[in-house]
Parts: structure tokens; sequence; C-alpha cells
């Protein structure tokens, strides 16, 4: 019964969830996410990681905003914080392809630094001040048109993977979140404080649709699979078990099926066998006459003419007996009756 627990808690963390779940907009200028967010946590010091593919190039679009030039991302990869641009002096990444942006920031080194696909691309010198606390963030466009109206920055394309981190990532620790592609493992849970997660379940506004990628599933939920994967050939085995057990079982109902019809067989064949053996064989065999009297028909029972009918063309002289009981000492008269027809038998 575990086992098959096991198995349906497998099967059912086969099924889309986050860890594989990305978010598409339409470049309508109204397919958004918008939602108040707690930035306190991030005041001082942060850290940003998104993966972000453009499908139309639209007009300077928008991943994403907080409190519009508090900080937002172009879909580019370039970001702007505290209203200051900071242009990348690269091309723009091609359309339908999948980058990592990151971006890091603390008020103690006043130095804002943007990566691409774990590459550092810009370095920006940032006003000393703290990020707000709260606020608006908006997804797929520079604010919520639904408020403000259209932004004309709307984003058409796909997002994965938002999270903000309360610290300021390394270059090596960016990287490492890139380095196996889209799907690489986030990480950093004690520092990760705004998680993709969270934010597949704000309210979407107008053509902002769930997509699945073809992603695994997170660490933990990796190690369960592989003990799943386990439990799934345990189950296997014992199924296999199961199966050969069964058939042993059908075999033995077979045989004795087989066996109960050999012995019915058997016994008819005796039957017909003992029906058919002459009268002197049944005496001088294996059976004799005197063994049918000790039977539990004629025993001790009354020796009446019906019984004697049953004999008479065996004993014919059974008549002096009427009335007496067929004890041990009335077997001996029938003997004693016989003895000359047995000395005969065969020539009557």
């Amino acid at each position: 019964m575990i086992g098959f627990i096991s198995l349906f808690l497998f099967l059912s963390m086969m099924l889309p969830g986050a860890a594989n779940t990305a978010l598409k907009f339409s470049d309508d200028g109204t397919s958004v996410v918008s939602f108040p967010v707690d930035m306190s946590s991030l005041a001082g010091q942060f850290s940003f990681c998104v993966w972000v593919k453009r499908i139309v190039p639209g007009t300077n679009p928008v991943a994403f905003a907080y409190e519009e030039s508090e900080l937002f991302l172009y879909a580019t990869g370039a970001p702007k914080m505290f209203k200051v641009d900071m242009p990348l002096s690269n091309n723009k990444p091609p359309m339908s392809t999948w980058y990592h942006y990151c971006g890091t920031w603390s008020l103690g080194s006043q130095t804002f630094k943007g990566y691409i696909n774990g590459a550092l691309v810009v370095t920006q010198t940032i006003p000393a001040r703290f990020l707000k606390t709260s606020g608006n963030m908006v997804l797929g466009d520079y604010w919520n048109p639904y408020a403000r109206g259209a932004s004309y920055n709307d984003f058409g394309g796909e997002m994965f993977n938002l999270n903000f981190f309360s610290n300021e990532l390394t270059g090596g620790e960016v990287a490492a979140m890139s380095k196996d592609g889209l799907c690489t493992q986030v990480g950093f849970d004690d520092t990760r404080v705004i998680k993709w997660e969270e934010l597949l379940t704000k309210p979407k506004m107008g053509n902002v649709q769930d997509i699945s990628l073809d992603c695994p599933d997170s660490k933990d939920e990796l190690e369960n699979s592989a003990e799943c994967e386990s439990d799934l050939s345990n189950i296997k085995a014992e199924m296999e078990n199961m199966k050969l057990e069964l058939q042993e079982a059908k075999k033995e109902l077979e045989n004795g099926a087989k066996r109960e019809s050999d012995l019915k067989t058997i016994k008819t064949e005796l039957e017909k066998e003992l029906a058919n053996v002459p009268e002197c064989d049944l005496q001088k065999g294996k059976l004799t006459r005197w063994d049918v009297l000790y039977s539990c028909n004629f025993y001790k029972k009354t020796f009446t003419r019906k019984l004697q009918k049953k004999f008479r063309k065996m004993w014919s002289k059974t008549k002096g007996l009427f009335g007496e009981q067929l004890t041990d000492e009335a077997i001996e008269k029938f003997k004693d009756l016989h003895k000359q027809a047995d000395d005969n038998c065969g020539t009557d």
C-alpha cells in the first residue's frame, strides 16, 4: 500500500508547477501583473534576477518596474534605478531568445551592477539613498495601464523566475544561476524574499498567460522524485512477484481441478469395474460376499425377504434364517450354509 501511495505522490509531482511555469504577455498595452509589494528588507541592498524573452520588438518595452523610475528593467536587459539610465554598450539581445538578466546594488557600495547571462555588462554609481520600502510593482509594463492609461512601454514576450534577494550577490553567484541555462536552479532561499512562485499567484490583467516550460522541479522535489523512482522500481518488482504468485496459484487451482476430475474418473472407473466383478471373484478375490454383510446396509439389520431377494441369485439356502438379525453368529451360519456353494464357485 505504501508503494502505491508513493507512486501517487511521484506522479503528482510530475504535474506542472512554479518550477516550470513562465508568464507570457501580449503587447496590447493592457496585459500586466500589478500588485503592492513590501521592499523594506531590500531598502539598503538587493539583487534581482529574471529570465526574459522578447517576442514583439515594441517601443522600449519594460519587463518589470517598481514605483516607475525607482527601479525597472527594459526587456533588452538595460536597468534604470533612481531615475539613472544605464544604457548597454553591446547590441540588443536578439528576439525570441531567452536571456538571464541580473542586477545588484547596495547603499554601502553606491554601485549598481548589471549582468546578462552571468557576464557583467554595466557598472553604475547610484545616488546614496535607500530604496523605497513599499510601493507598486508591475510586470510587463512601466506602470499599471488600468490606473494611468497606456505607457507605450508594454512588453510583448515571456518572463520566468523573477526573484529578489536581500543581499548583493557576487559575480560568481550570479553566473551560477545561469550556468545550466533556463532551467538552472535558483537557490539562495535564505535571502530570496520576493519569490517567483508567489508572483505567479498575483492577479493577472489583460492577456497574461501561464505557460509550461520543460524544466525539472526544485532540488527537494528532485530528491523526492529520486526516492519515488526507487519506490516505483520496488513497486514494479513487487508487481512482478505478485504476477508470478498469481500464475502459481492459477496452476495450483488448475492442477487441483484436474486432480478432482481425475479422482472422479477413477472413482467412476472403479465403480464400473466393481460392478463387473464376477460372483466368484468377489468370494475368492479381494472382496468376499461376507464383507458385504458387514456393510452399513446389512450389518445388524433384520433379515427380510427384501434383503434375501438381493442375495438369492448367490445364495439359495438362506430362507431358513428369516427373522434373525445379521449378527456375527448369523453370518457364521451364512458361511456354513454356503460352504458348498463356495467350494463350487464358478460352476453354478
